[in-house]
């Protein structure tokens, strides 16, 4: 079995749970206790065998993003990084007594605080957040074991997102101005329309192709997603704010060649309240779809979100398939998703804080429109608007994506509302 599988199968388990758990809430005392003491210490001694029997997986993987970093950035974290885990070593040995491994679980969060502080990259941010997360859950409590997941999943994800972006062409077309300035000698014109040639042409530039090593950032960045993601569904957290994000298409296609496509990011959408990202998102009704018109048809969508304060903005689509969601030839040129309007997103209740209090809730209906018979329905958030002119143009994101019939049986089950708007 796969050390990180080993590891989330002990943190799931009921045995350790229950030791660890009782600890955390004060129901258990390790002193003068026998039976508690050996539980407890059991449950503790489980995790960190398993924890530390990552090691040399999770080596690997840091080794691989320390190639791209500059050396002195790569020893910032590094060195408390190594400390922490020698302090989880010590932890582990079955000679410890339950005074000195509570002090070795202290020091080894004190480093883990200071590399996730140093790291230069999300991914390692991600990594030393579940190391801390564990650290404190051996420690008792409970909160800050939940608060460092949470932050490993938002710097996972967010990891993800950019290696996406890095990877995937801007998707904007040079005007003809531009592409004839390219190929035409700015000098032979004159002093005067000279200048001004060349200074279009460099307002213009062609698009820059994706990095080069951004498809083995996406496949780093996808595998730290999924460990934190594992670890917070073994420990409880609902399955709908677990669920591991994927990149389509897959495999990814070869960034030199593949000029049409732009990766996506996925996760799946469960019936009722979903956590993505950090964003509230609860498809509460959908309707049949409706054909408007050749290859043309409509989804009414009920949605409740709350999005995440940093990327207010969310999109209802409904989609044919899921190439919808990345190919970038004629057909997606035609389809909603290509542009964001207003009748995309249902309206907002309350508008962000200038303070960073909790952002918009939207609740409402929402009329999609598809290029094809609907399949899906897909909830984006977390994306960027790039304003060209008139145009509002989104960028980046997550996709939360559920099959058109599931969002239609769910609404057999949830309470529908008196009237539609």
């Amino acid at each position: 079995m796969e050390p990180v599988a080993t590891l989330v199968g002990v943190l799931a388990s009921l045995a350790v749970k229950g030791a660890l758990g009782a600890y955390a809430q004060g129901t258990g005392s390790v002193q003068g206790d026998d039976d508690w003491e050996g539980a407890w210490g059991s449950a503790v001694g489980s995790v960190l065998t398993a924890l530390l029997a990552t090691t040399r997986r999770t080596d690997g993987m840091l080794g691989s993003i320390d190639a791209k970093i500059d050396q002195l950035a790569v020893d910032s974290y590094r060195h408390p990084l190594n400390a922490a885990i020698r302090h989880l070593t010590e932890a582990d040995h079955e000679w410890r007594s339950d005074e000195d491994r509570r002090t070795h679980l202290e020091q080894a969060r004190f480093r883990l605080i200071d590399a996730a502080a140093a790291a230069p990259d999300g991914s390692i941010r991600a990594t030393v957040e579940w190391h801390l997360a564990l650290a404190w859950l051996l420690s008792g409590s409970r909160p800050d074991c939940a608060a460092a997941l949470t932050r490993a999943r938002d710097e996972s994800f967010g990891a993800l997102t950019e290696a996406v972006t890095s990877w995937a062409p801007t998707g904007r077309t040079p005007g003809r101005m531009s592409d004839l300035v390219r190929q035409l000698d700015p000098d032979q014109y004159g002093p005067r329309l000279g200048p001004a040639l060349k200074r279009i042409g460099l307002r213009r530039p062609a698009d820059p192709a994706p990095a080069a090593g951004a498809p083995t950032s996406i496949d780093l960045a996808l595998e730290v997603a999924a460990v934190v993601q594992e670890i917070r569904r073994a420990l409880g957290f609902p399955p709908s704010a677990c669920a591991t994000p994927r990149v389509l298409p897959q495999p990814l296609p070869d960034p030199a060649a593949a000029v049409t496509v732009a990766p996506a990011v996925v996760v799946d959408l469960l019936p009722g309240p979903n956590d993505v990202w950090g964003s509230a998102i609860t498809v509460a009704e959908v309707r049949p779809p409706r054909h408007v018109a050749t290859r043309w048809w409509t989804v009414d969508v009920r949605l409740a979100a709350a999005p995440a304060v940093a990327n207010p903005t969310v999109q209802v689509l409904s989609l044919a398939s899921e190439e919808d969601l990345y190919r970038a030839g004629e057909h997606l040129s035609e389809a909603p998703i290509a542009g964001f309007t207003p009748h995309q997103a249902p309206p907002a209740a309350d508008p962000p804080g200038e303070d960073g209090s909790t952002g918009p809730v939207h609740d409402g209906w929402v009329t999609t429109l598809c290029r094809g018979k609907p399949t899906l329905v897909a909830v984006r958030s977390r994306l960027e608007l790039d304003h060209d002119g008139d145009a509002d143009i989104p960028r980046g994101g997550v996709f939360a994506v559920m099959p058109l019939v599931a969002g239609i049986a769910a609404a057999e089950t949830i309470a529908k509302p008196a009237h539609r708007p």
